[in-house]
């Protein structure tokens, strides 16, 4: 999952380059191809019995974080990791994000939110403080 990350973070790599030369030495090659392929493959390579595919996801032109999927290396081969990779990819592209709709925000008690100023949106997905949205009361 590192490499894929890495792969677009050109900060990160030259720390790591400098910090760790041979750290980077032996991950340069596999962190350019997740670069260039969009995902990163590790086949046995960090523990003999685990294969892994990791694919980024973007936010802002940067890989905030990935996903990654993992298992036995006899029912994981090279070839089966790219088709899931192919799929990881072809489901991000479909994913529209969604603005939360924070109108209908209720109040989330939190245990020291005397003010009470913690709101929830409807879709649960966030906590709101209460002054980062406008409630308008019917």
């Amino acid at each position: 999952m590192g490499h894929a990350l890495l792969s677009s973070r050109t900060d990160l790599r030259h720390r790591l380059a400098a910090d760790q030369p041979t750290a980077w030495k032996e991950a340069a090659d596999s962190i350019e191809q997740a670069g260039t392929d969009g995902y990163a493959l590790d086949l046995a390579d960090f523990h003999p019995d685990i294969s892994c595919v990791a694919v980024p996801l973007w936010e802002d032109d940067r890989a905030r974080a990935a996903i990654a999927v993992a298992g036995p290396a006899t029912r994981l081969p090279e070839a089966r990791l790219h088709q899931i990779a192919a799929h990881i990819q072809k489901v991000i592209k479909g994913a529209r994000p969604q603005t939360p709709d924070h109108s209908d925000m209720q109040p989330w008690p939190i245990r020291g939110d005397s003010a009470g100023g913690i709101y929830r949106c409807p879709t649960l997905c966030c906590p709101v403080r209460r002054e980062s949205v406008t409630i308008e009361k019917a």
